[in-house]
């Protein structure tokens, strides 16, 4: 199959995707074959569905990058792909469409590999958004081991409300004291009350700090229940 993808005649492809402005000469057996998005989009019968694409067909994949696109194709076609820094983000978002799991894995475990104090923020909103649960676990505990090192950090604004609350309910959180759970929840209250239309109440705040067990043995912060 790979000479297939290699072949510049196109002599037997047999439909034609576009994406992003660029157009690749594909097989609608491979496709189907790897794919249950495009055995849906290319093999559903016309009398359920208009999506059956015909011979030669065009047809238009929106809001997928090309060049992600190139790399899943490499994958179904070669079963083998390059992914970098720059590329895995396109080519999970294109995975995901096509319904491809094991690719999809792969770009997830990949960014589990290079995870930083400063890409965590970004990739566990999308670990979220997609429903990979391993790269949202891989995210969390990086955090919880960094929590007291990210309150001098810029990406402290980038938490959500919901991932505080994951990290200060967590028996594992490491802290050194109460005076640094405090400070960097403060400091991460001041950096959500600025941001346009996402404040968090005190209330709030306090309940992210309601129940955690610190690796430390410490007890709940008292400061934060004097603070208001």
């Amino acid at each position: 199959m790979a000479k297939l993808l290699s072949d510049t005649t196109h002599k037997h492809s047999d439909v034609q995707l576009k994406v992003g402005g660029k157009i690749f000469h594909c097989h609608k057996l491979v496709l189907a074959i790897k794919s249950p998005f495009f055995d849906h989009k290319l093999f559903t019968p016309p009398s359920s569905s208009s999506s059956a694409a015909a011979a030669n067909e065009e047809i238009v994949l929106n809001d997928v990058n090309a060049d992600g696109f190139d790399k899943v194709l490499q994958f179904m076609y070669t079963g083998e792909t390059e992914l970098s820094d720059e590329n895995v983000e396109h080519v999970l978002r294109a995975a995901d469409l096509m319904k491809l799991t094991e690719l999809t894995t792969f770009c997830a475990d990949y960014l589990a590999d290079k995870l930083s104090a400063e890409t965590c923020p970004r990739y566990w909103k999308l670990a979220e958004q997609m429903t990979l649960t391993t790269l949202a676990l891989a995210c969390k505990r990086l955090y919880m081991k960094e929590f007291g090192n990210i309150r001098s950090s810029s990406v402290l604004g980038s938490l959500s409300e919901k991932m505080m609350r994951e990290l200060l309910e967590d028996d594992d959180l490491v802290v050194e004291s109460e005076v640094d759970v405090c400070e960097t929840l403060m400091k991460w209250l001041n950096s959500q009350t600025q941001s346009d239309g996402n404040s968090v109440q005190p209330y709030q705040l306090l309940k992210l700090a309601d129940g955690p067990v610190y690796q430390s043995n410490m007890s709940r912060p008292s400061c934060l229940l004097t603070i208001f």
